[in-house]
């Protein structure tokens, strides 16, 4: 174990923490990011926004349109995409240092653009969802 003195400047970054208003910053611009797609690509999409999740379920290979709404739909694409979402969330604001909090964003930022992918890849389909 090292002590105070033979740190490395990697062990102090790894160690120095995140602010929440950092972390709260990041998260909001994150979302409105993506907001910010779907605005341009058609505001009718913001209706759907409870059914956002459904878009991981179309990054699968060869699943577009109906197809990915239907699988999604059938395999609860729904409660584990925003199961998912919300661990990540509590993650980004309860994981300690800045690598750590870094990977954890990079990695919700991630899936927030595949995620974003897999919904305009669906298209259509997602507008009869009521």
């Amino acid at each position: 174990m090292k002590d105070e003195f033979n740190k490395t400047p990697q062990d102090t970054q790894a160690t120095v923490d995140v602010s929440t208003w950092l972390r709260l910053g990041l998260w909001f611009a994150a979302v409105i990011g993506v907001a910010g797609v779907f605005l341009t690509k058609n505001p009718v999409y913001f209706t759907l926004t409870l059914y956002f999740p459904m878009g991981l379920g179309s990054i699968l290979p060869g699943k577009a349109g109906t197809d990915a709404v239907f699988l999604s739909w059938t395999y609860g694409g729904l409660a584990i995409g925003w199961g998912l979402y919300a661990t990540l969330t509590m993650l980004l604001f309860t994981v300690a240092g800045r690598r750590a909090f870094i990977i954890h964003y990079i990695i919700f930022c991630g899936l927030l653009l595949l995620n974003t992918g897999g919904c305009l890849r669906m298209g259509d389909p997602t507008r009869h969802i009521e």
